[in-house]
């Protein structure tokens, strides 16, 4: 906007039409406005205003740059906005007669139009164009306030969801690097273990041992080394569910599919421990077969996921009782690239607010006593954001069942 020449001499009635918020005003009304106002000169830096102030004035600017911030309690500083040549700022406080919400700082060196409270209500009854004005200065100020927040907390909220992936994923890589070492020592504890019971089975050790030993000192060590076996074989299939965290483990090929016929097929796979655990499993959709059904995705991952969700069903939402599964597959408008939504949920027991929200943390688990390891879901998350570029949300609620739901792109890019 382009004032007057004059604005660097005191406000008269030849600079008050420049100004949007006077522009609209009658001849007689601008010069009681230039003769109630008074100008004002602010340094760089100068404080106009205080958060908690007086609201006593409204401001106008005429040259140079002001800025408007507010200080939270962490004592970090939240900018609001700016006002240059033209602008007016104030106006909250100034309309209500309550003290400050922010503070407004000059940027530059700043020449400013200043008109108390007392003279606006003053000349307010001649012109009801000026509240018009200045209402309508403060709905602008207003909107483009909200606009500039949620901006910030749409950008806040992004980074934070790239932090938790970044955190999983480098947690889930530690655990599958330490996994990859754990298996070198576990490989050579259970070839000794082997050797030993090999020996003891040969002849020549048992007449040997049989001479040297009691049989129940012999049996000691033929359980003994059964117990090594046993809990060898189990720690390395615990070894290998951590290495599954990462999911550069996999390096299985992408694949034209039907969404719903590998859905299906893992239903299927999971038939037996449905029965014996009651499952009551339904697939549904509303997606255009085959057409609408058509993925270029991972087989094999989605099928673990579905499979690892279903196991999570059998273990914890029914406890010796058995329920239904509804499994729902439909399309989802997420941006510019079209994607399937897969809902997997059960009508049982629930989460707790804790466990849900823990729910993807490995090792959390409130079915160790159950066989859990804590490390299902965290694969699924892994799965699911890194592995097929989806997202994936937990709703529930104790005894009201839980639904997670899976969004991931028609198409997964390498």
């Amino acid at each position: 906007m382009n004032l007057p020449a004059a604005l660097h001499d005191h406000p008269t009635r030849a600079v008050l039409p420049a100004i949007p918020l006077f522009s609209q005003l009658a001849d007689e009304m601008l010069t009681a406005i230039a003769e109630a106002g008074t100008a004002a000169t602010f340094e760089s830096g100068h404080i106009v205003f205080r958060d908690g102030d007086p609201g006593d004035a409204l401001y106008s600017v005429l040259a140079g740059e002001l800025r408007s911030f507010k200080r939270i309690e962490d004592g970090s500083i939240v900018e609001l906005g700016r006002a240059g040549p033209g602008d007016s700022f104030g106006e909250v406080a100034f309309l209500d007669g309550g003290p400050r919400a922010n503070t407004v700082q000059a940027l530059t060196r700043c020449h400013v139009f200043r008109l108390t409270r007392d003279a606006f209500l003053t000349a307010l009854p001649n012109s009801p164009r000026l509240l018009s004005a200045v209402l309508g200065n403060l709905v602008a100020h207003v909107r483009a306030s909200t606009e500039h927040m949620l901006r910030e907390e749409l950008e806040q909220r992004t980074l934070r969801a790239e932090m938790e992936v970044e955190r999983h994923r480098a947690l889930t890589q530690l655990v599958a690097g330490v996994a990859h070492e754990i298996n070198t020592p576990l490989g050579i504890v259970n070839t000794a273990a082997s050797i030993v019971r090999q020996r003891l089975a040969s002849d020549p050790a048992r007449g040997v041992f049989d001479k040297a030993l009691s049989g129940d000192a012999m049996d000691d060590i033929r359980e003994a080394v059964d117990l090594i076996h046993m809990n060898v074989a189990r720690a390395h299939k615990l070894v290998e569910n951590f290495k599954r965290l990462s999911v550069s483990q996999f390096t299985e090929a992408r694949e034209e599919l039907s969404v719903v016929a590998v859905v299906e097929e893992a239903v299927q796979l999971f038939a037996i421990n449905a029965r014996q655990a009651n499952l009551e499993m339904r697939v549904t959709n509303d997606l255009a077969d085959p057409p609408g059904a058509s993925w270029v995705g991972y087989r094999g991952l989605l099928t673990q996921i579905v499979l690892n969700l279903l196991t999570n069903i059998e273990r914890y939402a029914y406890p010796g009782t058995g329920g239904a599964v509804a499994i729902h597959v439909s399309d989802s408008p997420c941006g510019a690239e079209p994607c399937f939504t897969v809902t997997v949920r059960d009508f049982g027991c629930g989460m707790s607010p804790e466990a849900l929200n823990r729910v993807f943390e490995p090792f959390y688990t409130t079915g160790r006593s159950k066989g859990g390891t804590g490390l299902g879901m965290t694969i699924v998350h892994n799965l699911v954001t890194a592995a097929l570029k989806g997202q994936v949300t937990v709703a529930s609620e104790p005894d009201c069942g839980t639904t997670v739901t899976l969004t991931f792109p028609k198409i997964v890019r390498d």
